[in-house]
């Protein structure tokens, strides 16, 4: 019951604090933040009864020893009583400060990119980062779902005309233009090798006496245009080097001359028989295209994709903005990365904004039921608005940008706000003007706000790990 009464009233006015800051979010549509909320809260609680119960009888089986001297900051209380003795001067530098923090606000950055979450040193972000830098493996593509093909490719032709667009593609684009012009010179070449493709007459195979008088003569002539005089240095390396792997081949047991059959002859006619396939084109339309490629470009149903591609290669977040509006703006049901990066960051921002406002409310709520008075509620609000500005500021300042993570820190100025404004009041009103520095409560207030920067500095330096593969 000690306990209670005395640590009671602050740890459960920062609790409360603290569960209303992310419970604040259960309206939203956030949910990863509304479920993070109801659990914090439920261990926020578990916390208090802990706190209040088992941490004192811990304390009584313990039997500490007392502090040898006064935990307060003694060397403070010239400070306390400056401050003090210079109220109004303190209340009108603090209000010029928030002046100055508001009016960095504008420059506040908020970086919607989830990439940029991760660690650019490894292997995977930069591999994705190379493929956003090329037009055609980029992921920041915009779909778009037509009723049919031709459709698709109305529709692709007026995003095509877009600015911010750098090309767009459906299954049509896989069937190749200008087909006549492209089968006729085709005709002409087949009607040139024709004859050498397709002889009418066939010699079989040589026998191994063939291939070796062949090796001799070949080696025979190369390493001859070696000796000659004409030939440059480069030319006559390499045929002198050739000519004599032909002659030892030529002169080597017949299972030399098989394994170079082997290593030659089947990629040969691999080869020339890709060329009379190539030679024996035929005009090409959607229906011949492969089925695993219409599957990838068409339902079953007959609808039609078109993929965008954007300009802007970087992974900024203002570039990938404007590519998604101006897409929307023609295909309003057009989906991909680009726009659901665009529409979560909008989700996330909105949530925080109406979280915020409702935990303002709950907070001011909370202050007025403990404090039993409006003029110090506000007064108690005033240190929390102060420190949300200069928060802000400061990263304004330190080019930190908020981001789907950081941001989440927000909410725990409330409950040390909160926290602090407590301490500090029972401290005027115990020991009066001058005189908080030399409070227990002081010294607690500074070393919780140092942890809670530890937690927070090495939350920062972390990283989202990677996955074990990218889909």
């Amino acid at each position: 019951m000690t306990a209670a009464a005395v640590a009671g009233p602050g740890i459960g006015l920062a609790a409360l604090a603290l569960c209303g800051g992310f419970l604040a979010f259960l309206p939203t549509d956030y949910r990863g933040l509304s479920e993070l909320g109801i659990i914090a809260s439920a261990g926020m609680g578990i916390g208090v009864v802990i706190s209040l119960t088992t941490l004192p009888a811990w304390l009584a089986f313990t039997r500490p020893r007392e502090e040898e001297q006064p935990v307060g900051y003694a060397s403070l209380a010239p400070l306390d009583r400056a401050l003090t003795r210079n109220a109004r001067r303190v209340v009108v530098a603090a209000g010029l400060l928030a002046l100055v923090c508001a009016a960095f606000l504008p420059f506040l950055r908020f970086d919607t990119n989830p990439l940029n979450l991760r660690d650019p040193t490894t292997e995977a972000v930069s591999t994705f980062r190379d493929l956003m830098r090329d037009p055609e493996t980029t992921p920041n593509t915009i779909q778009v779902l037509a009723s049919d093909l031709d459709l698709a490719r109305v529709l692709a032709a007026r995003i095509d005309g877009l600015p911010e667009v750098s090309g767009t593609r459906t299954l049509a684009d896989f069937v190749p233009r200008d087909q006549d012009a492209k089968l006729a010179l085709i005709r002409d070449t087949a009607e040139l090798l024709g004859p050498s493709l397709e002889p009418p007459d066939v010699v079989p195979p040589p026998d191994d006496a063939e291939i070796v008088r062949a090796l001799a003569l070949t080696s025979g002539a190369l390493l001859k245009a070696a000796a000659a005089k004409q030939a440059g240095p480069a030319l006559a390396t390499a045929a002198r080097n050739l000519g004599a792997a032909l002659r030892s081949l030529s002169q080597g047991p017949p299972a030399a001359r098989e394994r170079l059959r082997v290593a030659l002859v089947p990629g040969l006619v691999t080869t020339l028989d890709g060329l009379r396939l190539a030679l024996d084109a035929r005009p090409v339309t959607v229906a011949d295209l492969p089925d695993s490629l219409r599957r990838d470009w068409m339902t079953a149903d007959g609808r039609a994709r078109v993929e965008v591609r954007p300009r802007d290669l970087s992974d900024g977040a203002d570039g990938m903005a404007r590519f998604a509006r101006a897409v929307l703006a023609v295909a309003p049901a057009a989906t991909g990365p680009a726009i659901s990066v665009q529409a979560s960051a909008h989700t996330i921002g909105t949530a925080f904004l109406w979280a915020g406002g409702i935990a303002s409310l709950l907070t001011a709520l909370l202050l007025v039921v403990a404090l039993r008075s409006w003029r110090l509620a506000m007064l108690a609000l005033a240190p929390l608005a102060l420190a949300g500005l200069l928060t802000l500021a400061t990263c304004v300042a330190a080019g930190i940008a908020l981001n789907l993570a950081n941001i989440i820190a927000l909410p725990l100025l409330f409950a040390q706000g909160v926290a602090f404004d407590d301490l500090l009041r029972h401290g005027l009103a115990s020991r009066g003007a001058g005189a908080v520095a030399l409070r227990p409560d002081a010294r607690s207030a500074l070393q919780c706000a140092d942890q809670w920067y530890g937690i927070l500095e090495r939350w920062r330096s972390l990283r989202i790990p990677e996955p074990q593969a990218w889909a």
